[in-house]
């Protein structure tokens, strides 16, 4: 299970998925960044840890290095690898490709690429983005810890990826605190962010696939504001599944009109569990 992308997300989706394969009777590894070793861990997943380089042939060497003995390459999103390592797939391996929406600068590489996999999962058809065929599955979100009911009310959880988005945070939770709401910035790494645990009444962060789709499947309401990206077209995923912001001032207002609100969430949506798209793997 290759899960080498920027994101957190696909660590995530990778090791729960490698998981899942395990405990269908497949044993399967995923491939993570060696700083995330421990949250593949910590998921269940048997993880190998690749360093980061900027050097693509050493990325490939270590990528090869880790598929031997392997009988099934699966792909997260990047069909080419972050590198460009994966333009040759290893020959006598099966391959899957997990696909999502891609920026349209970046959609033609994807379809060129598309060819040179077995299998194809779309893992946001409703957004109809993939111009060719693809096995249509849906939006795969990680099983949420129990809830915990000792845990303090939060009216805004504000989410940062990057320093820009986080000193924008800081300032709008300072605002919120101000205005009697409960409010708070997460940004980093160290733990792995449960929403389903913290329960917030309103998430405001970006319109990446795993925060995306699993505010949508709480029912928590989600004020995004996409990031720049090479490949994710947070825009459009924005639009379509949350509530695109821009204007921070305009944010706030409609952050404290739905903490405010005695009915702030929204309809929780149906989504997929690792298990899910284990069987769509394995089919």
């Amino acid at each position: 299970m290759y899960a080498l992308g920027g994101g957190l997300g696909h660590t995530l989706r990778g090791s729960a998925l490698a998981s899942a394969l395990t405990d269908a009777g497949t044993p399967a590894r995923v491939l993570v960044r060696s700083d995330r070793v421990w949250l593949a861990r910590e998921l269940g997943a048997d993880a190998t840890a690749v360093e980061r380089t900027a050097d693509p042939t050493r990325l490939r060497a270590s990528v090869e290095s880790a598929l031997r003995g392997c009988a099934h390459l699966i792909v997260d999103a990047l069909p080419s690898g972050i590198l460009g390592e994966l333009s040759a797939l290893p020959r006598g391996v099966r391959t899957t490709l997990l696909a999502r929406l891609h920026h349209p600068r970046a959609l033609p590489t994807v379809v060129a690429a598309l060819g040179r996999y077995d299998r194809v999962v779309d893992l946001e058809p409703e957004l109809e983005w993939l111009p060719q065929g693809a096995v249509p599955l849906g939006p795969v979100v990680l099983p949420s810890r129990e809830l915990d009911d000792g845990a303090p009310k939060l009216d805004v959880l504000v989410i940062a990826d990057d320093d820009a988005l986080a000193r924008f945070g800081r300032r709008l939770a300072r605002r919120l605190l101000a205005r009697g709401a409960v409010a708070r910035l997460w940004h980093g790494e160290r733990s792995r962010l449960d929403l389903g645990r913290i329960r917030p009444r309103v998430v405001v962060g970006p319109a990446g696939y795993h925060l995306t789709y699993t505010a949508r499947a709480l029912g928590i309401p989600h004020l995004a504001v996409p990031r720049p990206r090479r490949f994710d077209d947070q825009h459009r995923r924005a639009r379509a599944v949350a509530e695109l912001c821009h204007d921070p001032e305009a944010l706030e207002a409609r952050a404290r009109e739905l903490f405010s609100s005695s009915r702030p969430g929204r309809q929780a949506s149906p989504y997929h569990h690792p298990a899910d798209l284990a069987r769509a793997v394995l089919a």
